[in-house]
């Protein structure tokens, strides 16, 4: 036993075989051969990295010392945190683009040349979509690594996995070109469209499928390596407390502001993300330790009170995935000149953000003292301001589509105050409902880690 115990704790692979690793997958995404089939590889690759370098972590000889290492853990923590939503960012992006890969099939058979325009366009705006979130997320940290070598290979790791996602989004947006003629005998007749079949497109699929188990592979190993990490480094919070009340009340007058638009809504669920993730910071310092049974009994009622909003947010969630695909077959319908089911669509539309409304009518508003616990304060402010930025969103929402009274003309509704109008103006509305789901889906991630914290700490 104590031989096993031994073996364990080092790592099957020494410090020097893993920046072995880490430089052969760089020099694949350099390589002008890469192709998704090597991506896929790397992506696994990378995974046993994040396992190896955990176990290095838990080594005696990687004990954090000075204060200077210190700072760089905390730093590299942070990052990780972003690493991790571009990861899972990047897997949604492939879900996604395997369900329009196969709509687009099915559309081919078919012979649909209107969907299957619609079909490359959702896959164009999908890839760009990705790119800009693969450019925005993970910011590079400028530090002198070699004063700790855990920091070291984690941001060696973070920087390489960065740009195999980065390599992976411009691959992908080689794969498939908007046709500008029509559709002869189920192939397009443009030279640069790389993908001109059905044969051609189940191969795409199953390289996206392959690309979305490595995505998935990975971000299961960043957890358990950001886990070992963390009980390396207790570090104090990236915001104090104070900065994270002025966050909460920031996004509360954005709310209130007459000006607000979705894309400012978008936005305030990613700084809600953050503030979440800082408010659990917070929760596991020392000196936020729940000492009187009053505390306890505060933390309990918040716990159910946090039950009721990841149902409220998961809701919410599938309501914005339902509208964009009501949105892209209003774009379709418009194409064909098709009123009824325009019409039809439409009435879709209002039924479902109605729906909608409806969920803000269970929501219980909680009356406690929560003077007497900080980290309360904290999570009630903020739940009650996420509640009020989806019932805001679900408000804006509802003046974009109205039931028009006349007909269709010239594929535009003749009524004044209709804010959508035409099929430019539904493509705005779809990419903005996209970015909600997007931002939401951030939300109940962090939610989620929030509630299994304060799970632990009111754990015996």
């Amino acid at each position: 036993m104590a031989f096993h115990q031994r073996s364990t704790s080092l790592p099957s692979r020494p410090l020097s075989r893993v920046e072995e690793e880490l430089h052969s997958i760089e020099a694949w995404i350099s390589s002008p051969s890469l192709t998704i089939e090597t991506i896929s590889d790397g992506l696994r690759s990378l995974g046993d990295i994040y396992s190896t370098i955990e176990k290095i972590m838990c080594l005696p000889s990687n004990q954090v010392c000075s204060s200077q290492q210190r700072k760089l853990l905390d730093r590299e923590m942070e990052c990780s945190l972003e690493l991790l939503d571009l990861c899972n960012g990047m897997n949604e992006v492939f879900t996604e683009l395997k369900a329009i890969i196969q709509d687009l099939q099915v559309s081919l058979r078919k012979g649909d040349n209107a969907a299957v325009q619609t079909k490359i366009q959702s896959y164009i705006r999908l890839v760009k979509k990705a790119k800009k979130h693969s450019k925005k997320t993970v910011k590079k940290v400028v530090s002198d690594k070699e004063e700790c070598k855990i920091v070291k290979l984690l941001s060696e790791a973070r920087e390489i996995t960065t740009s195999l996602f980065e390599s992976t989004i411009h691959l992908l947006s080689k794969q498939i070109a908007m046709p500008k003629l029509s559709l002869i005998s189920k192939a397009f007749q443009k030279k640069n469209s790389i993908i001109c079949n059905e044969e051609q497109l189940q191969v795409l699929e199953c390289c996206i499928r392959d690309l979305e188990a490595g995505a998935a592979l990975l971000f299961r190993r960043l957890v358990q390596s950001r886990m070992a990490f963390h009980q390396r480094s207790i570090s104090l919070p990236s915001r104090p407390l104070s900065k994270v009340e002025e966050e909460l009340h920031s996004i509360e007058a954005c709310i209130s502001s007459p000006s607000l638009t979705i894309e400012t809504i978008s936005d305030g669920f990613r700084r809600l993300g953050d503030i979440y993730s800082s408010i659990e910071e917070i929760m596991c310092l020392p000196s936020n330790q729940v000492c009187s049974s009053e505390q306890r009994r505060l933390l309990d009622g918040e716990m159910e009170c946090s039950l009721e909003l990841l149902d409220l947010c998961n809701a919410m969630n599938e309501v914005f995935t339902e509208l964009k695909a009501i949105i892209q077959d209003l774009q379709v319908s418009l194409r064909k000149g098709d009123d009824a089911v325009l019409q039809a669509k439409i009435q879709s539309y209002i039924r479902l953000v109605k729906k909608a409304k409806k969920h803000f009518k269970t929501v219980k508003k909680v009356a406690s003292n929560k003077e007497d616990c900080k980290i309360v304060k904290l999570l009630s402010e903020a739940r009650e301001i996420t509640t009020s930025l989806f019932q805001s969103t679900v408000h804006l929402l509802s003046k974009q589509i109205e039931m028009p009274k006349l007909s269709l003309i010239s594929r535009a509704f003749q009524k004044k105050n209709l804010v959508v109008c035409n099929e430019e103006q539904l493509q705005v509305l779809e990419c903005c409902i996209g970015d909600l789901e997007a931002g939401a889906g951030l939300l109940f991630r962090r939610l989620v880690q929030s509630r299994v914290t304060l799970l632990n700490i009111l754990s015996p």
